[in-house]
């Protein structure tokens, strides 16, 4: 049997498939990602993105006299090679603001109180996103990297 977290990972993973109607989102630990090409080569299937639903922490508390919460923090990381105006170089604004745009939508649909599909007593209590580039990054590596963290909380009787 998985652990209680890889468990409500794979559940994260089957909402968003389903939700966003791709098959991209999996369980792991870091994205698999080739190297850019240069500038003006051309970008064969490099520009599929990528979720990876990756395991954080774990904590509990007691939650009444006869219950206990358990807190399980995942992050959804979203990652692509972003293509280049072949004229400047720099990375395409459009495709950044596309990646920026898909990040709000899965935070969107995890809300606070989101019920996880499948999963009894266990709800989103919290999200954020967080954008980790910089252009100058983006300009040599052309990888798009962010992170929408969610807190699940299961309670538990007894």
């Amino acid at each position: 049997m998985a652990s209680r977290i890889i468990g409500i990972c794979d559940a994260i993973v089957a909402e968003i498939n389903s939700e966003f109607g791709v098959n991209t989102a999996s369980r792991g630990y870091a994205p698999v990602l080739k190297a850019a090409p240069e500038p003006g080569e051309l970008a064969d299937g490099l520009n599929e993105k990528q979720v990876r639903v990756i395991p954080r922490t774990r904590t509990s508390e007691r939650a009444s006299r006869n219950s206990r919460a358990y807190d399980y923090e995942l992050s959804i990381g979203v990652y692509q090679i972003v293509a280049v105006d072949t004229g400047t170089g720099e990375p395409l604004e459009s495709e950044v603001d596309g990646l920026v745009e898909f990040c709000e939508l899965i935070e969107d649909f995890f809300l606070d109180h989101h019920e996880v599909a499948g999963l009894t007593n266990h709800a989103i209590v919290s999200e954020a996103t967080t954008l980790i580039y910089d252009f100058e990054s983006m300009r040599t590596s052309r990888e798009f990297r962010a992170f929408v963290t969610i807190k699940v909380r299961q309670t538990i009787l007894g």
